[in-house]
């Protein structure tokens, strides 16, 4: 019988370094739980190094860049499924590069705090902390709250009440997967789910942290 072999996937990006008086910086994007430079799969009909360019423009806006090294690249060893990626150098002259799908900031704060590396962000999301109010969000609000919530569970951080604020309907599906796939399975404890608070109104979610002796 002859064997069958996985079809390879083919994805591309750039590595993106800029000439500074200290070294050279490169460009790293969080991409879920990983750090990655930009890549995606080739769309129909496209060229690697078409690939590359297209997705150094969505994800980083960054469409005036030079590849000093031309269509020389290097290529991963498969990995995921059969996937090799291949990377070519760019380099850019902008120090800043606001990501094209960041939101804007909230209209009601009083003060706005930038960080250019997202580690940094995390340590002073943590450090002033009295309470955690988790609104309805994407994947950044939910690694935020998993990420409090292992904090508090393991004791790194003082017992903060973590409150999940907003209407059943957005959060009723994060609360049964928990119960279910997590605590069913021996992930977590009956202990851990309970550090989930729910509010469902500003008077609620104040009640909450009012309650709390860190508070």
């Amino acid at each position: 019988m002859a064997r069958m072999t996985r079809k390879q996937v083919r994805a591309a990006g750039a590595v993106v370094f800029r000439r500074t008086g200290r070294g050279v910086r490169l460009l790293v994007l969080r991409a879920y739980a990983h750090w990655d430079f930009p890549k995606g799969l080739l769309e129909p009909g496209e060229s690697d190094f078409e690939c590359a360019r297209r997705e150094l423009a969505e994800e980083t806006g960054l469409a005036e860049v030079d590849f000093p090294f031309a269509e020389m690249h290097r290529e991963t060893l498969p990995y995921a499924g059969n996937k090799i990626a291949r990377y070519y150098l760019a380099e850019t002259q902008r120090a800043c590069i606001e990501l094209p799908r960041e939101e804007k900031p909230n209209a009601y704060l009083t003060r706005v705090v930038s960080f250019r590396y997202f580690f940094v962000r995390k340590v002073m999301f943590v450090k002033y902390t009295k309470a955690f109010v988790i609104l309805p969000g994407g994947f950044g609000t939910l690694d935020e709250l998993f990420e409090a919530l292992t904090l508090v569970q393991t004791k790194k951080v003082p017992a903060f009440p973590v409150i999940l604020a907003g209407e059943d309907e957005y959060w009723d599906g994060l609360l049964s997967w928990l119960n279910t796939s997590l605590l069913g399975r021996g992930k977590i404890g009956p202990e851990d789910l309970a550090l989930l608070q729910r509010a469902r109104t500003p008077d609620e979610v104040l009640a909450l942290v009012a309650k709390s002796p860190h508070a």
